[in-house]
């Protein structure tokens, strides 16, 4: 998997996670991740969580610092990730950036998300 591929992946599938959370609807990124993968129990739990925190996402930058096989067609993407994020309906703002692993499978020239592998907080400051 080329840069170029997992770039473009990680901008749609972070994207459409935006929308799910947004909208509190996994509909949006149900598409990009493996049949059957905890992920989207894990994603459904959190829509739960932004609901009840009057949560709003708003991706800034998303980019891909490196890819690495892991075995016969399963990648993890590392991503570096800006947000800025509105709590208690807008009431509270804040800046967070993240450094993610992404384990993705890539089948019949598709890639789908298998799981979030590690997620770590970079930075977090009021707006």
């Amino acid at each position: 998997m080329s840069l170029e591929q997992a770039q473009e992946f990680i901008n749609s599938y972070l994207a459409a996670g935006i929308a799910t959370f947004n909208n509190r609807d996994i509909k949006y990124v149900k598409t990009f991740i493996e049949p059957n993968s905890a992920e989207l129990k894990n994603i459904s739990d959190y829509l739960v969580t932004l609901e009840k925190k009057g949560i709003k996402e708003d991706l800034i930058g998303a980019d891909v610092l490196n890819v690495s096989k892991v075995s016969e067609n399963v990648y993890n993407i590392n991503v570096f990730s800006k947000y800025n994020i509105s709590f208690n309906n807008g009431e509270t703002k804040r800046f967070q950036s993240y450094n993610v692993v992404y384990q993705v499978v890539q089948k019949n020239n598709s890639i789908l998300l298998r799981k979030n592998v590690k997620e770590d907080l970079v930075e977090k400051r009021d707006l």
